[in-house]
């Protein structure tokens, strides 16, 4: 099973978890142009979701990767169309991913992600995050960062694999994030 598909199976788990509010945070298509799309911290992304053309192992480089956890890369792996995988090694227990929405509107894409972070600031699981693109939420559970980059362009930063490293990434994903964002 390749790590995209782990990381969207715990997204589905989150889904699913996430109580009646769940379905009315994901976001939706609308008539308007890609940027009229407008967000507020702690609310839902409103207008059309963009799918981000770039390449996602072009949106940060192993230097930065690994300035931001300490931790040396071994190798930038695209683990799918919109995810790259940043290996850490067998000794860190960990890796670092970027997954960039594709526009398609799946239950699991950073879209969806962002509005289900956004939902859940209220109850203190997720927490915003000022200056990292047009809107962040990082979830310590999750060990993730959910970015608005903008323009209706969506993407999610996270660590993938156990406890061994990078226990508390929060700092490390939102340099790294800072980083993306200037590539898009």
């Amino acid at each position: 099973m390749t790590r995209a598909v782990v990381f969207c199976c715990a997204l589905l788990l989150l889904a699913s978890c996430g109580g009646d509010d769940a379905d009315e945070a994901a976001p939706t298509s609308s008539a308007a142009a890609p940027d009229e799309t407008t967000v507020t911290l702690g609310e839902a992304p409103s207008g059309e979701v963009v799918a981000i053309t770039a390449e996602p192992c072009s949106l940060l480089t192993a230097e930065e990767v690994a300035a931001a956890t300490g931790l040396a890369v071994t190798d930038a792996i695209p683990d799918s169309s919109t995810t790259c995988v940043f290996d850490l090694g067998a000794e860190a227990g960990v890796d670092i991913f970027i997954t960039v929405d594709d526009g398609a509107g799946r239950m699991t894409s950073p879209s969806a992600v962002y509005a289900d972070y956004a939902a859940r600031v209220g109850d203190g699981s997720a927490e915003a995050i000022d200056g990292v693109g047009a809107g962040a939420f990082y979830d310590s559970g999750f060990r993730a960062i959910a970015v608005d980059a903008g323009g209706g362009r969506f993407f999610v930063v996270g660590v993938n694999g156990g406890y061994q490293a990078l226990e508390q990434p929060r700092d490390a994903l939102i340099s790294l994030a800072e980083n993306a964002v200037g590539r898009l």
